[in-house]
């Protein structure tokens, strides 16, 4: 799989992971859809940032030893995901 696909996968993986509640299939913790939720109404912090990171690594195996960046706007829906400097902005679901 050359870097373009990688990446094309690895978003691909993020959407779907950014769509499915905690919790979503039984006996597993993936997902984070409501949390996310929760905490992208507030001003992006580093404490909340590395919570984040931490359940998509948890989930996403991955994204193990890539380096992992977010941010958002407040209430904006928006969600801004760097994975090894590629970057990709995905809208939560309503």
């Amino acid at each position: 799989m050359n870097q373009i696909d990688n990446w094309n996968h690895i978003q691909d993986m993020i959407n779907h992971w950014l769509k499915v509640p905690e919790n979503g299939y039984l006996g597993s913790s993936y997902g984070y859809k409501d949390t996310l939720a929760v905490l992208l109404e507030n001003i992006p912090n580093d404490q909340v940032i590395q919570k984040i990171i931490l359940k998509m690594r948890e989930d996403l195996p991955i994204l193990e030893g890539k380096q992992v960046s977010l941010n958002w706007i407040a209430n904006s829906r928006q969600i801004s995901i760097t994975v090894d400097g590629n970057t990709a902005i995905f809208q939560l679901d309503s």
